[in-house]
């Protein structure tokens, strides 16, 4: 994962993704490339253009919970997540 802001995007002729180029000027390419950017929707919507598309039919929870908390000294969630990982692969 890669956090930053999105200067502007250079597409392929055919309209893909090609490169990435972010307000601290690192330039990312990849063939795959993740909108992580919520409600902004800065690769779909702004770049490619593509409306919205709701799956709330299919979905328990058609809402966006906003929110944070100190993640310091916290192992907790990273030591929850080793177990469920762990009992997936069934070790």
């Amino acid at each position: 994962m890669i956090d930053g802001e999105i200067e502007s995007v250079e597409q392929e002729d055919d309209g893909s993704l090609k490169r990435i180029f972010l307000r601290d000027g690192r330039k990312l390419s990849a063939s795959l490339f993740v909108d992580a950017s919520g409600f902004r929707s800065e690769l779909l919507g702004k770049t490619l253009e593509k409306a919205f598309e709701s799956f709330h039919q299919s979905l328990f929870c058609d809402r966006a919970v906003v929110g944070g908390w100190d993640r310091r000294g916290n192992d907790h969630f990273r030591s929850s997540c080793r177990w469920l990982e762990a009992l997936f692969r069934g070790c």
